[in-house]
This record gives structure tokens, sequence and C-alpha cells, in this order.
């Protein structure tokens, strides 16, 4: 069942502010793509916009959007550059789908600070071998305390400005060995977030796609970067 959390009103001035934020987008897409640089002038415009807690639910500080006025809002941003769009689409769409996949509790440990101090969400999914749907390469190593994350990960649009990554990895016994049976190597792939400031990660610039340079889906590197439990 879909929970209607805003007003009339509100989704109106939601729909205004992406008809502004579009005009900044339009402004700045075309240069970016031509120099195959990241907007990051556009990231306090997006946060400013109030675009950026558009769909965090209303309890932890967001607006409150559900996915109709959330598909309108991006396609009128995309209408100003696809690219930018694209780009600002990766934070909405984690928000969208964690809604469904988290916990009440890891909701409200990171939610808030979407809206109350601009967190910004990738999703580092895609990896060279596994793409977006295979059993992922990267590997998590049980430590003390959480897990050393190695690997790479390839097409992380927004990586040039999130705060957090989010991304998938498959948890290895003590000595970093994976489970040979497929089906247990599926069931050990599990969802982390860490820092952008993380010790042991790395983002190599590798994106250059012609009309789509502006979504900054560069590459993140993990050199046994460690994720708290």
């Amino acid at each position: 069942m879909r929970t209607i959390e805003m007003t009339a009103d509100e989704r109106s001035a939601a729909l205004a502010s992406a008809r502004d934020l579009a005009v900044h987008f339009a402004a700045a897409g075309a240069d970016h793509d031509r120099e195959n640089s990241f907007p990051v002038e556009m990231v306090e415009h997006f946060r400013a916009s109030g675009l950026s807690a558009l769909n965090i639910p209303k309890r932890f500080g967001g607006g409150g959007a559900d996915i109709e006025l959330y598909t309108e809002c991006v396609q009128i941003l995309a209408e100003g550059d696809p690219a930018t769009a694209l780009a600002f689409n990766m934070h909405l769409g984690v928000i969208g789908f964690f809604r469904g996949m988290w916990s009440e509790a890891n909701q409200e440990r990171l939610f808030p600070g979407v809206a109350a101090s601009g967190y910004l969400f990738d999703g580092a999914y895609s990896e060279a071998r596994a793409e977006v749907i295979g059993i992922a390469d990267t590997i998590a190593v049980p430590v003390e305390g959480g897990y050393l994350i190695s690997g790479r990960k390839t097409w992380t649009t927004l990586s040039l400005a999130a705060t957090h990554h989010t991304f998938n990895a498959c948890i290895t016994d003590r000595d970093g060995n994976l489970a040979e049976d497929i089906a247990a190597r599926g069931a050990s792939e599990v969802m982390f977030v860490c820092p952008a400031d993380a010790m042991g990660l790395r983002i190599q610039l590798t994106w250059d796609a012609m009309g789509m340079r502006a979504s900054g889906t560069e590459t993140i590197v993990f050199e046994e970067v460690f994720v708290p439990e």
C-alpha cells in the first residue's frame, strides 16, 4: 500500500523546486560534458532545493515523497540535463530502495543525516565481471569489530560527490576465502555503507561516455577498507 505523506501544496512546491533546479542543470550540463568533468557546483544547489531529502520519510526530517512524485521530479531534472539528473537520481534511487530494504533501526541511523547534514549516497554495485546483477567479486573479510573490504566497483554514479558509498560485497571466512558453492556464495552477499573518506578507499577517473560525462560515474577501489559491524 502506498503511503501519502505530502500535502498537495508540498507536492507542488517540490515540483517547482525541480523546475528551478533544472535551469541550473541546463546551464552547466553541456560544458561539463565537453570538459569531461563533474558539476560539483550543483551539489549545493541540489541540497538547497530540498530535493536531496525529497523521499526521506517525514519522521526522519525528509519530504516524504512517494515514488510517483519522485519520478516526476527526476523527469523534470532530466529535461534540464540528463547526465546531471542521472547523477543525483542515484542518491534518490538508493534512498528509495533502502526504504524497503533497511530495518527501521538502520533507517533511523542514517536517514536523518540526509535532511540534517546533507548526506549524499551513491550506489557502487557494478563490477567489470559481475556487472550489476551478478554475485560480487568484492570481498568482506571478517575482523574484530567489522570487515575489511577489498575490490573494485565500476560505473559508480555520483561517486565524486557522495558523502557515503553504498555497495555490495561477499563475506569470506577469516582467512579471506569465499564459499565455493555458488548458492552459499550468493547467500554471503551483503550490503554495506561507509563514509567516502574511509581510509584505503580511492576513486579512479575512468568515466568518459559522451553525453553522460556529467554523471560522474567513476571507479571506486577498496583496499582493505575497514567497515564497522
